[in-house]
């Protein structure tokens, strides 16, 4: 059995510290600062709740990763979701949503992820986070679809963060994400700050930006745009031929010390996934920090994992944490602390298939706890 005690505790307190930062540098903004001090009180209150599960011996991790729909109005080049091609073609329903944050909220989960596709496809989502005050939306959107509507609704509900994503200045942004498409964001971020909404910016950090995302020209132009949470994401390669996107060796290892630089020069949060996973004992999915639901009810440990044994359309979500697959992976989590791998969990396919194939989908799971080893 892995021990995760110790990382997870440390996790917790890696996320109140996130929220003590935004209290600093919320403070010349009452009403905010206001909320940013609720949210720590929350965000302990869920941590409490966490630990109070896990004497009943039920891992809850703090963070859900919520893919709500495959929509997505751009086609951006080496694009995970569209590499993946999931076969499934429903997508739950906002009562469904509904439900299981409801159960994230009362088993303690206090952050979640929206992905897509693009999130905003589903503007009904709103209607959602609206009923949760005190759990944190973080929504990574490519900005071209925040209408005014959805401006005003952003302005009321202080706990959804639009993550605007982008891969640098124009030639980088546009050359992913389509001819255009960078100016159109710049026009997204004005309108937000003119609002007064917190937002922040998803760095799609590859090879060939690395230098222009990090460097402290790029940083303070995103920032005297408004954004508050600047979030590296190292690129992880999913579709065929897109290997050369993914960092050097040496460029990941510099990550680290980069962000700890940016964060002493400038009054902004910095945040690296998955890179900042190596503190916390290794990769945090399949519920060691993080868990994924997939737009069709699927439990996974991550959404660059596709493979799952439970669906929280037909159990709850305190049932579906019991996974036999995320457990098994947790129990060997020693082998997914692999800090040459930029996402160990996906060097494991060769197991992850020989699972599945020896664990029949719709009858009762078969222990493999050293599968991994």
């Amino acid at each position: 059995m892995y021990n995760m005690s110790v990382y997870s505790t440390l996790f917790n307190r890696s996320i109140e510290g996130v929220l003590k930062k935004t209290f600093k540098f919320s403070l010349k903004n009452p009403s905010f600062a206001f909320f940013a001090l609720r949210m720590i009180r929350w965000q302990r209150k869920a941590t409490r709740r966490r630990f109070q599960w896990v004497k009943q011996g039920i891992h809850v991790p703090p963070l859900m990763m919520a893919t709500i729909n495959k929509r997505c109005n751009l086609t951006c080049k080496g694009c995970y979701a569209q590499a993946l091609q999931r076969t499934s073609d429903g997508e739950m329903t906002i009562d469904q949503w509904q439900r299981i944050m409801n159960e994230a909220r009362e088993l303690g989960m206090s952050i979640v992820m929206l992905l897509g596709g693009e999130p905003f496809v589903r503007q009904d989502i709103l209607k959602v986070t609206k009923c949760f005050p005190e759990m944190i939306f973080l929504v990574f959107t490519n900005g071209l679809l925040l209408n005014r509507e959805i401006m005003n609704a952003l302005k009321r509900q202080k706990n959804v963060v639009p993550m605007i994503s982008m891969e640098g200045f124009e030639k980088d942004t546009d050359k992913r994400r389509g001819k255009g498409v960078h100016g159109k964001i710049q026009r997204t971020m004005k309108g937000i700050k003119a609002g007064g909404t917190l937002f922040g910016a998803s760095l799609t950090v590859t090879r060939d930006n690395f230098t222009v995302v990090t460097s402290d020209h790029y940083i303070q132009d995103l920032i005297d745009t408004g954004c508050k949470l600047i979030f590296f994401e190292e690129y992880i390669p999913v579709a065929q031929g897109s290997e050369n996107f993914a960092l050097a060796g040496m460029q990941r290892e510099k990550l680290e010390s980069i962000k700890n630089a940016l964060s002493e020069k400038f009054n902004a949060l910095f945040l690296i996934f998955p890179g900042s996973e190596r503190k916390y004992g290794g990769c945090l999915a399949a519920g060691r920090g993080l868990i994924h639901i997939n737009f069709d009810g699927n439990l996974e440990p991550c959404p660059l994992i596709p493979y799952s044994d439970t669906n929280v359309i037909n159990v709850s979500l305190k049932e579906a944490l019991k996974s036999q697959f995320l457990m098994t992976i947790r129990n060997n989590g020693k082998t997914l602390n692999d800090n040459s791998a930029v996402c160990p969990l996906r060097g494991q396919q060769e197991w992850i298939n020989s699972y599945f194939a020896n664990n029949k989908m719709n009858q009762k799971m078969k222990s493999s706890g050293s599968a991994f080893l």
